[in-house]
């Protein structure tokens, strides 16, 4: 829905941010929204903002639905889901047990509530890539961090309409993934092309 208000055009829009619980979505959301970064320990049941996003001529007004990633509130989940307009599916660069969970849960579960809505995979906690304490943790599970190019390579296989790697603690990508999630929550999806930053 559009208004026209002091000249600039007005539009509402649902965004609708998942992924597993403490993978970063929730700071993400408050780094945005307040403009700091702010370490949030609680598991997140349903949490409701507000914030304005001004992109050429247009100020979206933005609510963010930011839901629980708790594997057994899919049915609490589903009523989240009605009238979204664009979709954040996050996973942190620290747990790559996060990435599996993008197709073995989200995608499925987003595709079927919101078939049509455009869909940004966001990497979280891009600053913990190179954390030597992070990378120490990962080796002893014989693990490593999840790379940009997994990342890539996972938005094109789930046709993403974007693929974005931020961080809340440093702020990097954070203002770009809004902006463009504000762009394309006004376009219809295209599975055409995935763009990478």
């Amino acid at each position: 829905m559009a208004s026209q208000k002091y000249g600039v055009l007005q539009e509402r829009r649902k965004l609708v941010i998942v992924g597993d619980a403490m993978c970063g979505k929730t700071c993400l959301l408050f780094t945005f929204k307040d403009d700091q970064f702010v370490s949030t320990s609680g598991i997140t049941m349903l949490n409701k903002y507000q914030k304005n996003v001004q992109i050429d001529e247009k100020i979206i007004d933005f609510t963010f639905y930011d839901i629980t990633g708790i594997e057994h509130y899919e049915n609490f989940r589903a009523l989240s889901y009605p009238d979204t307009n664009i979709i954040l599916i996050c996973f942190s660069v620290d747990n790559p047990v996060s990435v599996t969970s993008i197709t073995d849960r989200w995608i499925p579960e987003v595709r079927y509530f919101c078939n049509q809505c455009p869909v940004i995979l966001v990497a979280c906690k891009k600053d913990l890539r190179t954390d030597p304490h992070v990378i120490a943790k990962l080796k002893q599970e014989g693990e490593k961090p999840v790379t940009t190019d997994i990342g890539g390579q996972l938005a094109i296989q789930i046709k993403a309409d974007a693929y974005i790697e931020c961080s809340a603690k440093t702020r990097e990508g954070v203002q770009d993934l809004f902006v463009h999630a504000a762009r394309l929550s006004l376009k219809k999806r295209s599975h055409k092309e995935c763009i990478l930053y």
